[in-house]
């Protein structure tokens, strides 16, 4: 993996936009307290209406420490990115990522904008494929 700016990587950098705009850096949101900065939720699969099985979102997990959340933030991040996930591949969009997480409409380009200051990489949009965040 790639490391920037010190040795950071750029999917802890994804993790920090993303947080950022899910809320979870306001301390009266549900997601701060529970220690989860990509609001993840404890997903369910289960039988749909036409007997294919669906993914229905839970509750917010709840973690020990800020640290715990992060790591299993970029644990999931991590499998989206690679395309180990049965919605994204790792040529899905930062905004279609976003939408995935329920974020607000535009948070895709929000993340896209704070990924692109943040890395000095004016090419990052919201269309940018989430495997570049491996390399």
């Amino acid at each position: 993996m790639v490391c920037v700016n010190g040795g950071v990587s750029k999917l802890e950098y994804l993790c920090d936009a993303i947080a950022e705009y899910s809320g979870s850096h306001d301390p009266r949101s549900v997601a701060y307290k529970l220690r989860n900065p990509l609001a993840l939720t404890d997903d369910k699969v289960v039988e749909g209406e036409s007997g294919k099985k669906v993914i229905r979102r839970g509750e917010l997990r709840s973690f020990r420490s800020w640290v715990h959340g992060y790591e299993a933030g970029l644990f999931d991040l991590r499998k989206k990115c690679e395309g180990r996930n049965a919605r994204l591949t790792q040529y899905s969009s930062i905004d279609e990522l976003t939408a995935y997480y329920g974020m607000k409409p535009d948070s895709g380009a929000r993340v896209a904008d704070y990924l692109s200051f943040a890395l000095e990489d004016e090419g990052i949009t919201k269309d940018s494929k989430l495997f570049i965040f491996l390399r």
